[in-house]
This record gives structure tokens, C-alpha cells and sequence, in this order.
């Protein structure tokens, strides 16, 4: 405490020097970021840090879930060795390299997975408001006030050891994805410190979040044309079979924003146009394809647009299968940033007239 009042006597003393001078404004901007490093030196990443400013500055609070973590590996084939390992209650890769798992916090800590050689960083996974698992990435999301060049900022704020990639990536309002070199667990504050600075309208993280699939019992539906089994009321259904004298869905394409399609799918592959993988460093499949035994997205695609062995609701629309998450049963994990790269890609590139998101 006493270090932290000397800097803020120290600054008292030459802001009455330089004030009104032309070096003033890059005297606050070098003394914002003196103050954000020695605020991560000496305290860490506690509770009470754990959170983001709305546009209007107001706090959003998250939690730590002490028994769930984020680790990424050094390598994929050590992410793949990591999750099989004992030490961890379960634990599933997501993407090359990161793992996702939980501990038994009477046997395992943050400390002592950080000091395995094989983990590069791990941070626990953080929970909101609402209770829904959340955690940042290494990369932030950023709208700059007008008049503001993004690097400027940074250099201005002391980051731009912190910053491996600038890109404009919301052309339409003027949105940046930065990529960092910061561990993850000084992400929020980097956010924090950013805002802070006022030259930033929005900063927030990609956050990787968990995904609840909508809907996984899939197989008991009856909605299309309900007989009475499984002991409901015959004719409770979506009356489909009246709107098919109307259209089956010619000439319309629904981009189906989920884990993935199975390309190979007899019911399916006369109905598939050109997919696209929105998920960065993805495990397997691509051009929109599945992985593994992720099979939410093809079953939301056959409610669609079957038309073979099954009838879906659209049997003569076109699917275009776009991936933004991967899942673990009835739970998957997508990125902020990701699921906005197959929104954007499903209406500007695919030009889908209807986006299936069946997910929460």
C-alpha cells in the first residue's frame, strides 16, 4: 500500500509540472500503463478482479469455478495425452490445444498444474451471473472511440508486448479482434485497463462458453406426424403435411450453425451445399463436416432437410453446414468469435435465407 501511495504522490507532483503542456496527454497514457502493470505484479487475478465494463461502464462480476479448469497444452498431441490423464475428475480437448477439465480440489490446484512441463497456461473456467461456464481466450474484442488508431492505443496504454495481431475484423462497425500473448488468466484486466483508458467504446473477450444443445433426444420426436405413440393424442403435431401442398422449400437455403453435418449422410447428401469450419485450430472435419461422434448438427440438419430414408419439415431446401463448436454429449463449447465468423459467413458468403441455431 505504501509503494502505491509513493506513485500517486510522485504523479500528484509532475502532473501540476507538465499540465497544459504538449506531453501531458502522453504523460496520463504512460502513467495508465505503469499503473496497470504494477496492479498485475503485485496483486494477481483475484475474485474481485473478475470482471468487464459494459458500454455505459457498468461491471459485469464473474466467478471463479475453483473445481473446473482451462488448460492449454504445449503441443496437440500433449492436449490429447493431458486428457486422458487420471490426475483429472474428466477432462476433453477442444480444439488442438486446449483441455478442458475438472479437478478434485482436495488433490489438484492451479499451482500445481502450473508447474507440470507440459501445460503452457491454465486459468479456472469462470461462471456469471446467470451460472453459465465461460472463459476468456486470447483474444479481445474491440470497438476504439473515433479518432483513436487502435495501435496508437496500445502504445499509448504500454500493451504492445501483450498484442501479437491488430485486424479489423467488423468492417461495417469498426470492430477489431486483437490477439494476445498475455496468459489467460490477465486477460480480463487487459480488457479492464483498455476501457479504463477512455479511448475504447467496447472491450470484451471471445469468451469460450458453454453451450447447452437444444433439443438432444433427437430421436423420440414425434412433431411431424403424431399417431399416438408413445402414448400421446393422435394429430398433436405441426400439421405439416398441409403446408407441403403449399412448398417443401424449394429455392431456400438454411445455413445450420452447429457442431457439424455428416457429409456422408444418405439422407442428407442431395440437400448439402459447400460447408464452412468457423472453429480455429479444429479437430478433424472441415468444409462444415463433423467430428468424431458429434451428431447434434446432422440431426438438426435431418429435421430440416432429409429427403431420402426420413422426410424432414423442408425436404427440398439446401443445407449449408457451418461448424462453430465441438461437444462433449449434450454439452459443447463454442467462442464468441467463432460463432460470429459462421453467422457472418452463412448470410454474406453461403447467403442463406434462414440460420438454424438450435442451441442455448
Amino acid at each position: 500500500m505504501g509503494e502505491l501511495l509513493l506513485v500517486q504522490y510522485i504523479q500528484i507532483r509532475f502532473l501540476k509540472e507538465l499540465e497544459g503542456s504538449i506531453n501531458y496527454k502522453y504523460f496520463i497514457m504512460k502513467q495508465i500503463a505503469i499503473l496497470f502493470l504494477f496492479a498485475i505484479t503485485s496483486t494477481g487475478l483475484h475474485a474481485q478482479s473478475n470482471f468487464l465494463y459494459t458500454t455505459k461502464g457498468e461491471k459485469i462480476y464473474f466467478t471463479e469455478r475453483k473445481h473446473q479448469v482451462i488448460i492449454r497444452a504445449k503441443t496437440a498431441n500433449e492436449a490429447k495425452i493431458l486428457a486422458a490423464d487420471t490426475i483429472f475428475c474428466s477432462a476433453f480437448t477442444r480444439g488442438y490445444d486446449f483441455v478442458i477439465a475438472t479437478i478434485d480440489t482436495f488433490k489438484v490446484n492451479l499451482n500445481t498444474l502450473k508447474q507440470r512441463g507440459d501445460i503452457e497456461d491454465v486459468a479456472y473456467m469462470l461462471e456469471n451471473s446467470n451460472g453459465a461456464l465461460q472463459t476468456p481466450t486470447n483474444r479481445i474484442y474491440v470497438k476504439f472511440k473515433q479518432g483513436n488508431a487502435p495501435q496508437e492505443v496500445i502504445d499509448y496504454i504500454g500493451l504492445s508486448n501483450s498484442v501479437e495481431k491488430i485486424e479489423l475484423y467488423n468492417p461495417y462497425q469498426g470492430g477489431y479482434l486483437i490477439t494476445l500473448s498475455a496468459k489467460l488468466g490477465e486477460v480480463l484486466q487487459i480488457c479492464q485497463a483498455l476501457f479504463e483508458s477512455g479511448l475504447c467504446k467496447l472491450v470484451t473477450p471471445s469468451f469460450l462458453r458453454e453451450i447447452i444443445l437444444a433439443n438432444p433426444y433427437y430421436s423420440d420426436q414425434w412433431g411431424l406426424k403424431n399417431e399416438g405413440q408413445y402414448r400421446g393424442t393422435a394429430g398433436v403435431d405441426i400439421n405439416v403435411e398441409p403446408a407441403w401442398n403449399i412448398t417443401r422449400g424449394a429455392n431456400i437455403k438454411v445455413a445450420v450453425l452447429d457442431e457439424g453435418v455428416d457429409l456422408t449422410h444418405p439422407d442428407l447428401q442431395a440437400n448439402l451445399l459447400p460447408g464452412y469450419d468457423a472453429l480455429i485450430n479444429p479437430p478433424g472435419g472441415a468444409n462444415g463436416g463433423h467430428f468424431f461422434n458429434n451428431a447434434h448438427g446432422t440431426a438438426c440438419a435431418g429435421i430440416i432437410g432429409a429427403n431420402d430414408s426420413i422426410t424432414g419439415v423442408a425436404p427440398n431446401s439446401k443445407i449449408v453446414p457451418i461448424r462453430i463448436l465441438c461437444s462433449a454429449g449434450p454439452v459443447g463449447y463454442g467462442e464468441d468469435i467463432e460463432i460470429a465468423d459462421g453467422i457472418r459467413h452463412a448470410w454474406e458468403i453461403a447467403g442463406a435465407d434462414v440460420l438454424s441455431n438450435s442451441w442455448i
